[in-house]
């Protein structure tokens, strides 16, 4: 049977589409799933280990959260999510004044790690998911 060029044009349209539409719907379901929930983190920082809450939501299309350490909860306005990688900017008060992080990293099932970008250099940091 021989398909004409206006038959396969449709069809390779619609497989495009299928692709596309599945590949969001894969990414969109990894972040969904991954990242939100409650996760219990260790920062190794140079004057010893630090250990903090992160508190994932999916708000209106897109993710926000808290960070909780020593100090106190910092609100997280916009987590950026794409696949497994995350990343999001958090403003401190330190005795240095007021600061801004920046943390990135990976999710894997139920652990993640990355690094958090501080005015002194790079600090690593590892997570277990708690709920």
């Amino acid at each position: 049977m021989k398909l004409n060029n206006k038959v396969l044009r449709r069809v390779v349209a619609i497989g495009l589409v299928l692709g596309l539409t599945t590949a969001w719907a894969d990414d969109h379901a990894i972040a969904s799933s991954g990242l939100v929930g409650t996760w219990s983190l260790e920062v190794r920082a140079m004057r010893g280990i630090q250990y903090l809450t992160l508190e994932v939501i999916e708000e209106a299309g897109g993710y926000g959260g808290v960070v909780t350490g020593r100090r106190g909860p910092v609100i997280v306005d916009a987590i950026q999510v794409k696949g497994r990688a995350f990343s999001f900017r958090q403003k401190v008060t330190s005795p240095m004044g007021k600061i801004e992080l920046h943390y990135t990293g990976q999710i894997d099932t139920d652990r993640m790690q990355g690094e958090m970008q501080t005015p002194r250099g790079v600090i690593m940091f590892t997570g277990n998911r708690t709920q």
